[in-house]
C-alpha cells in the first residue's frame, strides 16, 4: 500500500494587528491634517487672488498701485456698508484690493451699522460725531486728517435717483482721492468765479453745483470768489474756474489774473461761452497761445429738404496730454454752442518764454468754423475755419521739456464751450475730461484716468425651440443617465 505523503502546511501570512491599523490611520490622519495646516499657512501667508472678469472690475489701477505703495504712513480704511446690499460685494472687494496692493499700508475694518450700533457709536465719537445713517467709508491715516466717502460719491444710478439701478461705481477714484487728501498736509482748495457768469450762486443741478460736486469727489475744497472784490488772488488757491463768463474781465482783474498765473504754481480752467463779448479775457488767452476765433462749430442737417444748422459737434479727444488719459482717441459731444480756437503749437515766442501750447479735442470731419454763423441758411465757404477746429487746449508754464513736469509750472485749460458742466447735456466722456483736467491743473497727475467702472450687463436670447430642447436635457436626460449610470455600478458590485 502506497504511503500517503501530505505537504508540509504553509504558515498563515501575519495579518496586521488592530493596533497597527489604528497606527496607520493615526499616521494618516496626522498626514492630511499637516497638509491642510501647510495649506491654509501659505495661503494666508502668500495669498494670491485673480480678477477673472471681463472688464478688470476689480483690479486697481497703475496709478492707485503706485500711489499706495509710496504711501510713508498706514492708512485705515472703515468700511460701513449694510451686508444685505448687493453693493455691499463690490465696495469690500474693492477695498481688499487696496488693502493688498498696501502689503501692511492699509488696513480694511468692515462693521454693519445696523448689527453692530455699538460699534457705530464708538466710531461716531472717534470721528467727530460722524453719523453713521448712511453707508460710508472713512479713510483714517496715522497722521493727518480723516476722510469720508458716501455712497452717493461712488455710485452712478440711473437719473441720478438714490433708489435707481446702477450704472457704474466710482469707487477707485473716490477712494484714491480721499487717500492723497488724508495724507496731504493741506486739503487743496479750488475757487469758482461768481460775478462773471449768468450763474451767481451754486445749487444742485446748475453747472455750479456739478463742478462743486466733481471737487468733492476729488476731495477738494470748492469755494466761490468775486474777482470784483478781491485786490489778489487767494493765496491758498490751488485752482481757479471761470465757468462760462458772459461778462468779461476788466483791466485790473486781468493783471491780477496774470500776475498769479505766472508767479505762482496755478491752475486755470475757463469754459467760455462763444455768444459772451469778453474782448478782455480773449486778449489774455491770446497772451498764452489760444485764441478764441469768431465763429461757430457747426454742420447741416437736412430738414425736410431744407439744410438746418446743428450746433451738436461730434468730437476727438486727441493724444499726447496726460489730461486725456484713458480718453485718448474717444468719442464726444459738445452741446450748446462752440467756436474753434487757434492753437499756437510749437510757437517759438511762446518756447522763449517757457510756455507749451497743446491741442485737446478737435471737431468731427464733417463740421466746420462758420464765420457767418446768424445768417439763417449757412454753407462751407472760403471765409470759414476749415482745418485744425480744436475746442479744447492745454496750456502750461515753467516746465522744463515735453511732458516733464517741475513743481513751480503752471497750468491752464480752455474749452470753447460753455455747456461741458450742464448737468442734462453732459456726457461720461466729458466729466472725466473735467475731473482730469481739476487734477491736471492742481498737480494731481496720480488721480488722472481713473474712470468710473461701467456695470456689465449679459443677455442670453434663447428661441422656444432650444428652451424646450434645454428643459428636456435637465430634467429627463441627464437625470435618467446618472440613474442608469447608478444602476450600472450597483450591478456590477452584485455581480
Amino acid at each position: 500500500m502506497a504511503e500517503e505523503t501530505t505537504s508540509p502546511r504553509q504558515p498563515k501570512p501575519a495579518g496586521i494587528g488592530r493596533f497597527g491599523i489604528g497606527i496607520n490611520v493615526l499616521l494618516q490622519t496626522a498626514a492630511v491634517l499637516a497638509i491642510v495646516g501647510a495649506a491654509n499657512y501659505a495661503g494666508c501667508r502668500h495669498h494670491r487672488s485673480w480678477d477673472l472678469s471681463s472688464s478688470r472690475q476689480f483690479t486697481l489701477s497703475e496709478q492707485t498701485t503706485e500711489l499706495i505703495g509710496a504711501l510713508d504712513q498706514k492708512v485705515t480704511l472703515v468700511v460701513a456698508f449694510r451686508r444685505r446690499l448687493e453693493l455691499t460685494r463690490y465696495v469690500n472687494r474693492m477695498v481688499e484690493s487696496y488693502e493688498r496692493a498696501g502689503e501692511g499700508r492699509v488696513e480694511v475694518r468692515h462693521f454693519d451699522p445696523e448689527l453692530d450700533p455699538s460699534t457705530a457709536q464708538e466710531r461716531s465719537l472717534r470721528f467727530n460725531n460722524l453719523r453713521f445713517d448712511e453707508n460710508l467709508i472713512v479713510v483714517e491715516p496715522e497722521k493727518g486728517s480723516f476722510r469720508v466717502i458716501r455712497e452717493r460719491e461712488i455710485v452712478e444710478r440711473e437719473d441720478n435717483q438714490p433708489e435707481g439701478r446702477i450704472l457704474g461705481f466710482q469707487l477707485e477714484k473716490a477712494l484714491t482721492a480721499a487717500i492723497v487728501a488724508a495724507t496731504q498736509r493741506e486739503q487743496q482748495k479750488i475757487y469758482l468765479v461768481s460775478d462773471k457768469g449768468r450763474m451767481r450762486s451754486v445749487r444742485e443741478g446748475n453747472p455750479m453745483g456739478v463742478l462743486v460736486a466733481y471737487g468733492q469727489r476729488q476731495n477738494m475744497l470748492v469755494e466761490t470768489l468775486q474777482l470784483s472784490g478781491v485786490t489778489s488772488i487767494p493765496e491758498d488757491a490751488s485752482g481757479l474756474v471761470l465757468l462760462a463768463p458772459s461778462i468779461d474781465l476788466t483791466g485790473r482783474e486781468v493783471a491780477m489774473l496774470r500776475r498769479w498765473w505766472d508767479e505762482s504754481h496755478a491752475g486755470l480752467l475757463i469754459l467760455l461761452d462763444p455768444q459772451a463779448e469778453t474782448a478782455n479775457l480773449a486778449a489774455f488767452l491770446r497772451e498764452y497761445g489760444v485764441s478764441p476765433r469768431d465763429d461757430r462749430v457747426l454742420t447741416t442737417v437736412d430738414s425736410g429738404g431744407v439744410p438746418r444748422k446743428e450746433f451738436v459737434v461730434s468730437a476727438l479727444f486727441l493724444e499726447g496730454s496726460p489730461i486725456l488719459r484713458g480718453l485718448e482717441r474717444g468719442n464726444t459731444e459738445l452741446n450748446g454752442q462752440s467756436c474753434s480756437l487757434n492753437v499756437r503749437e510749437n510757437d517759438p515766442s511762446l518756447a522763449a518764454r517757457n510756455i507749451r501750447t497743446q491741442p485737446l479735442i478737435i471737431a468731427g470731419a464733417a463740421f466746420w468754423g462758420e464765420t457767418d454763423y446768424r445768417a439763417t441758411a449757412v454753407q462751407r465757404d472760403v471765409r470759414d475755419t476749415r482745418n485744425s477746429l480744436f475746442l479744447a487746449a492745454g496750456v502750461e508754464k515753467g516746465s522744463l521739456a515735453a511732458g516733464e513736469v517741475t513743481i513751480n509750472s503752471s497750468r491752464m485749460v480752455v474749452v470753447s464751450n460753455g455747456t461741458l458742466l450742464d448737468p442734462d447735456r453732459t456726457t461720461r466722456a466729458n466729466a472725466l475730461f473735467v475731473t482730469n483736467a481739476i487734477n491736471w491743473m492742481t498737480d494731481r497727475e496720480l488721480l488722472l484716468g481713473i474712470g468710473p467702472r461701467r456695470v456689465e450687463e449679459f443677455r442670453v436670447f434663447l428661441t422656444d425651440e432650444q428652451i424646450s430642447r434645454m428643459t428636456l436635457w435637465v430634467t429627463r436626460i441627464l437625470p435618467a443617465g446618472v440613474f442608469g449610470f447608478g444602476l450600472l455600478v450597483w450591478f456590477r458590485r452584485r455581480h
